[in-house]
């Protein structure tokens, strides 16, 4: 009977591993899952978004502040005018309502980055994109609701060889010592800047530079 006892003991425990290995294969599994069903309905919100920016759907927006663009600022920002996220970013950093001298890229050609520059409240935000769009139906979510507000893009380009690169480079200087964007060696760059000037109010200059991972959003405002 000891000898049964024994032998059953060993069966089981030889069982465990066996059994802890399947746990841990499901449970991968349904990690695999959880991350695909994530992507699959951030992918679905952008082109929804952008749908509806490009009038391809009607649309309600969830929030009165983001069909103006002049969604609340962020809590000890000093500027007025806010450009509402796009589906699918999170932000991961913001530099809110400083004054501050600002370099704004407004061309770029070998051995050239063109820029021009302003003082004024000057807001950056910085955000991950997770949605798994292209980077031009991203920029394209962010670009037309400022038209549809009265901006004018003055300067627009995609991908490095329109673009230029962030880094110092064989051609010139980049984004990074110019004004701080820094977007990595991607090729896949999407960037335009914009301006809206109203009577009596600042002039508001809106930049933004991504590819598929991430995304500079910065707003300068100067005053009359």
């Amino acid at each position: 009977m000891r000898i049964v006892f024994c032998g059953l003991a060993a069966g089981l425990l030889g069982l465990a591993p066996v059994q802890e290995a399947a746990a841990q294969s499901l449970g991968n599994v349904i990690k695999r899952e959880a991350e695909r069903e994530t992507r699959r309905q951030a992918q679905q919100r952008t082109r929804e978004a952008v749908q509806c920016v490009t009038g391809a759907r009607d649309c309600m927006p969830d929030d009165p502040g983001a069909a103006t663009g002049n969604a609340a600022p962020a809590e000890g920002s000093n500027t007025g005018f806010a450009v509402p996220a796009i589906p699918g970013a999170s932000e991961t950093d913001r530099e809110a309502g400083t004054m501050a001298t600002y370099r704004r890229i407004t061309g770029f050609k070998p051995k050239l980055v063109s820029y021009q520059d302003h003082t004024g409240v000057l807001t950056r935000t910085r955000y991950k994109l997770t949605s798994g769009e292209t980077p031009s139906a991203m920029i394209t979510a962010w670009r037309e609701p400022l038209l549809r507000q009265g901006f004018e893009i003055e300067w627009q380009c995609s991908r490095k060889a329109q673009c230029g690169s962030s880094a110092y480079h064989q051609l010139g200087a980049g984004y990074v010592p110019v004004n701080g964007i820094n977007l990595g060696i991607a090729g896949d760059v999407e960037y335009f800047t914009a301006r809206r000037t109203i009577e009596g109010e600042p002039t508001i200059y809106v930049a933004i530079a991504l590819n598929r991972t991430v995304a500079y959003v910065d707003v300068i405002e100067v005053a009359p």
